[in-house]
C-alpha cells in the first residue's frame, strides 16, 4: 500500500537537505580556538541554513509570510498564529539575536562578533530545526534523506532495514532487502510490468533510461542483487547464484553503500512513472487447446531406442480422446525435415509408409508434469484460448478463444 500520510513535498525534503548540507559543511571542521573571521562565516551561512529550513517549513504547513520580501524573522509570527497562537516558536530569541549579528557583519560596517558568544552557533541552530521539524511536519532532521519520499511504506520500510543492516556490517543482508524492495518497486509499477530482480538486462536498462535512471548504476546494480521470486502462496524467496556474483567477494561495505543510494535513486525516479502501453507476450495470456473432431483420437509419447538413425520411434499411448473431448497445454509443430526424411526409411533403405504430419502438446494434464504428447494434426481442432490466471482475470477478463496460426 502507498503512504497516505502527509508526507512532505520533495521541495520541502530538498530545502531542508541542503539546510543540513550548510551545517555539515561547518561541523566537518571543528575549530580548537575560532578565529573572529571563521566565527563571522559561521554567522554568516548559519543565518542561511536557519531561513532556508524555516522557510520550508513555513510552506508545507501554509504559514508563508503575506508579503513579497520574506527574511528569517518575517516566518515566526506566522508560524505561531497557525499552529500556537499561546506561546512563541521555540528558539526564536536566539534567531533573533542571530539575525542581529548578522546584519552587523553584512550592514553595520563588519562588526565581528565575539567568537566565545557564537562559537556553538552552528549546534543550536541545528537544534532548533530538529526542534522544528519533529513539531511541524513530524519527522526527524537526523533521519531525514531523500528516503523520505518513498511513497510505498513496505519499500520504504525495507530500505531502512537495509540501512541498519548496514550500520551493523552485515551487506549480504544488505542486499537481500534491496532486493526484496526492489521486487515490491517493480512489480507495483504498471509502466514497467515488473522487471525481474537480480537480472541484468541492457534492454531494461535502456526502458529505465527514459526516467533519468543512470543504466551503468541500474546494471551494476542488478548484478549485485539476488534474484528474487514468488511462490503460489505469496512468500518471496532469495535466491543467490553462487557461481556468477553471489558470493562473499561482493558483499563488502563499497558494493552494500553503491547499492543502497542506487536504489534510493531508481525508486524515486520510477515509483510515480505514468502507465505506458505495451505489448504482451503471447504466452502470458494465452495457452493452447487441442480438441478431437472425431472418436479414437491416440495421443501418445515417443521413445526412440539406442542406436543411429532407427526407422521409427517406440509409441506409447497416452490418452484416447472421444470427438469434443480436449486437453491445454502448449503446442508445438513438427515439420518435416532430413532427418526425418531419413529416418522415415527402414534398415533395407526402403521408405516406410508416411504418417500423417503430428504436433506435440506440453501439458500436465496427463498425470505426470509436463508431458510432450504427440497427436495427428488431422484428429484436431487447435485453439488458443485465455489462460486461468489472476492476471488474465483482473485485466483481460473478456478476451476471446483464437485459432492458432500454424505458419
Amino acid at each position: 500500500m502507498k503512504n497516505k500520510n502527509n508526507t512532505p513535498r520533495p521541495e520541502t525534503i530538498q530545502q531542508l537537505l541542503f539546510t543540513k548540507f550548510l551545517l555539515s559543511q561547518m561541523q566537518l571542521f571543528p575549530e580548537a580556538k575560532p578565529s573572529a573571521f571563521s566565527i563571522a562565516k559561521k554567522i554568516l551561512i548559519t543565518h542561511d541554513a536557519a531561513e532556508i529550513g524555516i522557510a520550508a517549513i513555513a510552506d508545507q504547513i501554509g504559514a508563508l509570510p503575506n508579503k513579497t520580501q520574506r527574511y528569517l524573522m518575517d516566518y515566526f509570527a506566522p508560524i505561531k498564529d497557525k499552529m500556537h497562537p499561546n506561546r512563541e516558536v521555540t528558539g526564536k530569541s536566539y534567531c533573533l539575536q542571530l539575525n542581529r549579528a548578522r546584519n552587523n557583519l553584512k550592514h553595520g560596517m563588519l562588526l565581528f562578533p565575539d567568537p566565545n558568544q557564537w562559537v556553538n552557533v552552528v549546534d543550536k541552530i541545528y537544534s532548533y530545526l530538529s526542534d522544528w521539524c519533529q513539531e511541524y511536519l513530524k519527522i526527524s532532521l537526523d533521519d531525514i534523506d531523500n528516503s523520505i519520499l518513498i511513497s510505498n511504506t513496505e519499500v520504504k520500510s525495507l530500505y531502512d532495514n537495509a540501512k541498519k543492516e548496514f550500520s551493523n556490517g552485515n551487506y549480504q543482508r544488505v542486499l537481500e532487502l534491496l532486493a526484496k524492495a526492489a521486487y515490491l518497486l517493480f512489480e507495483e509499477n504498471s509502466a514497467l510490468r515488473s522487471l525481474p530482480v537480480g537480472v541484468a538486462r541492457a534492454e531494461d536498462a535502456i526502458k529505465l533510461a527514459a526516467f533519468g535512471v543512470h543504466a551503468n548504476d541500474f546494471l551494476a546494480l542488478q548484478e549485485f542483487l539476488p534474484q528474487v521470486s514468488k511462490a503460489s502462496d505469496e512468500n518471496v524467496s532469495i535466491k543467490w547464484v553462487q557461481e556468477r556474483f553471489g558470493h562473499p567477494g561482493n558483499w563488502r561495505e563499497d558494493t552494500a553503500s553503491f547499492c543502497i543510494d542506487a536504489f534510493l535513486d531508481l525508486a524515486l525516479k520510477i515509483q510515480n512513472a505514468d502507465w505506458i502501453p505495451g505489448p504482451i507476450n503471447f504466452l502470458a495470456v494465452y495457452e493452447h487447446k487441442i480438441e478431437a473432431i472425431k472418436d479414437g483420437v491416440e495421443m501418445w509419447s515417443e521413445k526412440w531406442e539406442d542406436g543411429f538413425l532407427p526407422s521409427s520411434p517406440k509409441r506409447e499411448v497416452i490418452k484416447v480422446l472421444n470427438k469434443g473431448e480436449s486437453i491445454r497445454g502448449m503446442v508445438s509443430r513438427h515439420k518435416e525435415t532430413l532427418l526425418n526424411l531419413l529416418g522415415s526409411r527402414n534398415i533395407l533403405g526402403q521408405a516406410n509408409i508416411k504418417e500423417p504430419e503430428k504436433i506435440s502438446i506440453l501439458s500436465k494434464e496427463f498425470g505426470k508434469e509436463f508431458l510432450i504428447v504427440y497427436v495427428a494434426l488431422q484428429d484436431v481442432r487447435i485453439t488458443c484460448v485465455p489462460r486461468e490466471s489472476d492476471f488474465v482475470k483482473e485485466y483481460l477478463p473478456d478476451l476471446p478463444t483464437i485459432d492458432m496460426q500454424l505458419d
